[in-house]
């Protein structure tokens, strides 16, 4: 009853009444969810292996990301968070004896060693991601699919090249 008062009432000031359209309001709380998990991400300490990942939320590779299966996103977001199958890391949590990588034995095996720096993967790293070796900056800049597709080329993750 309240209801069909309000709506039979005329509308008083400001004039005119133009009705926001639905994809606007939309469009407009989706802007302001992304500004607002952009913030949080830039203003959070935690995550340092991730952050070096991912500089800023986008809404492409969460789109690429949700489209993989749930294996090829096991692989990624191992590697982004560190805890994957490497050495480096099954040394920490005492499933080896140590964290040195087998290929190179160069370094602890972490996931930034394994996708950028290892000299024994430089031949596959070159020809999916174009170079050789890779510092944080240049890493951030390559795509996901290129990311996904250098793992389960290397063999480490239970595909085979």
């Amino acid at each position: 009853e309240l209801a069909r008062q309000g709506s039979g009432s005329n509308f008083c000031r400001p004039e005119p009444c133009l009705p926001i359209s639905v994809s606007i309001i939309k469009r407009n709380t989706r802007e302001w969810a992304h500004k607002a998990h952009s913030r949080y991400w830039a203003l959070k300490t935690e995550g340092r292996q991730s952050k070096i990942w991912i500089a800023q939320p986008q809404w492409n590779v969460t789109k690429y990301l949700l489209s993989l299966s749930r294996n090829k996103l096991r692989i990624l977001v191992s590697l982004s968070t560190g805890h994957c199958r490497l050495t480096g890391h099954l040394h920490k949590i005492r499933l080896t004896q140590s964290p040195i990588c087998g290929a190179c034995s160069i370094e602890a095996e972490s996931a930034f060693h394994f996708l950028c720096v290892c000299p024994s993967l430089a031949t596959l790293r070159t020809r999916l991601m174009d170079k050789p070796i890779l510092n944080a900056s240049e890493f951030s800049q390559i795509p996901a699919s290129a990311i996904l597709n250098f793992a389960t080329s290397s063999g480490r993750f239970g595909f085979n090249p």
